[in-house]
C-alpha cells in the first residue's frame, strides 16, 4: 500500500516538471515575437522619412524652377524708355506728389511718387492711414497718344509680379494723373515747386503777426493772420479778440502760378483732416491777402 501511494507521487511531480517545462517555452516564444515587431516598424518609418524628404526636395525644385521663369519672362518685357517720357519722369521723380481734392475718397489723402533705383523705373502710391497701397515696376512704355498721355506697362511689387497697364497724363502746371484698372486706382497730383529755398523765403515774408484791413472785416470784426514753422513744417493760423483761433493749418506744398501763390493746406482746428487750397498773394510793403472757399476765409492783411 506504502509502495503504491510512492509510486503515485513520483509521477505527479514528473507531470508538473513537464507543464512548467511547456510554460517556459510557450512564454520565450511570445517574447521572441515582441522584439521582432520594433525592427519591422522601424524599417516602416525609414522608408517613409525617404519618400517625404523625396517629395520635399521635388517641391523646393519646382519653386525654384518657377521663380526662375517668373524673373527670365519679366527680364525679357523690360524695354528702355522713351526717351521724352525719361525727362518728364525726371522732372516730377523723388516727389511725393499730394492728391488733388476732386479725385479724393472718404478724405484720405494719397501721395504718388516716380523714382529710379539701380537703374529701373518704379511708380509707389502711398498714404498715411494704410502705408504702401501700390508699388510697381515699369517694364516699358507704349508710346505717347494724343496730349501728354502715356501708357506705362507696370510689373506690381507688393501683388507678385502681377501686369497692369498704367495711364500717366502730364506733367503741367505742377500737375499729373495717373488711372489703372488694376485696384481701381485714379487720381491727380500736385508735385509743386520743389524748390525749398523759395518756398522758405516766400513764407518767411509773413511770420509777423498781420492786422486785417478795414476793407475786408465782417462786422468790425478784426482777424489776424500769420504764418510760422513748427518741428512738422510750416503752419498757418487765422485768430480774433471774440472768436480766438478761428483756423490752423498746416501747409502741405505750394505751387506759383506767377501771380500768387496757391498752399495746399491741411485743417488742423476747424476741420482737422480736411485738405483745401489757400492763395496767397504779395502786394508789397508788407501787405498781403489770403482766400479760400474752406470757411469763406478772405481777407487783406497788413504786416504790424
Amino acid at each position: 500500500m506504502k509502495k503504491g501511494l510512492w509510486i503515485l507521487w513520483v509521477l505527479l511531480g514528473m507531470g508538473l516538471c513537464a507543464m512548467i517545462f511547456l510554460v517556459g517555452l510557450f512564454w520565450m516564444g511570445a517574447s521572441s515575437d515582441n522584439q521582432t515587431q520594433p525592427t519591422t516598424a522601424s524599417s516602416h518609418a525609414a522608408v517613409s522619412s525617404s519618400r517625404a524628404s523625396s517629395v520635399s526636395t521635388t517641391s523646393s525644385v519646382a519653386s525654384s524652377s518657377t521663380a526662375v521663369t517668373s524673373t527670365t519672362r519679366e527680364t525679357k518685357d523690360v524695354k528702355p524708355l522713351n526717351h521724352e517720357l525719361v525727362t518728364i519722369l525726371n522732372g516730377v521723380s523723388n516727389v511725393k506728389a499730394m492728391e488733388d481734392d476732386s479725385t479724393m475718397n472718404n478724405h484720405e489723402i494719397t501721395y504718388s511718387e516716380f523714382y529710379q533705383t539701380g537703374g529701373r523705373w518704379y511708380w509707389e502710391l502711398t498714404s498715411n492711414k494704410r502705408g504702401t497701397i501700390e508699388k510697381g515696376r515699369i517694364l516699358s512704355d507704349q508710346g505717347k497718344t494724343d496730349g501728354m498721355e502715356w501708357y506705362l506697362n507696370m510689373s506690381s511689387v507688393t501683388q507678385n509680379g502681377q501686369h497692369y497697364t498704367l495711364k500717366f497724363v502730364g506733367a503741367e502746371d505742377y500737375l499729373y494723373s495717373i488711372e489703372t484698372s488694376f485696384q481701381h486706382l485714379k487720381g491727380q497730383y500736385h508735385y509743386g515747386d520743389n524748390d525749398t529755398d523759395r518756398k522758405t523765403k516766400t513764407l518767411d515774408q509773413f511770420t509777423d503777426t498781420a492786422t486785417e484791413e478795414s476793407s475786408t472785416r465782417n462786422n468790425n470784426e478784426v482777424t489776424y493772420s500769420k504764418f510760422f514753422k513748427t518741428d512738422d513744417g510750416w503752419h498757418w493760423r487765422l485768430w480774433s479778440n471774440e472768436r480766438g483761433t478761428i483756423e490752423e493749418a498746416r501747409v502741405d506744398y505750394r505751387t506759383n502760378d506767377g501771380y500768387s501763390t496757391k498752399l495746399k493746406m491741411m485743417s488742423i482746428t476747424a476741420a482737422p483732416g480736411q485738405t483745401y487750397t489757400l492763395r496767397l498773394v504779395d502786394m508789397d510793403d508788407g501787405e498781403y491777402s489770403v482766400e479760400t472757399s474752406f470757411q469763406h476765409i478772405k481777407g487783406d492783411y497788413q504786416i504790424n
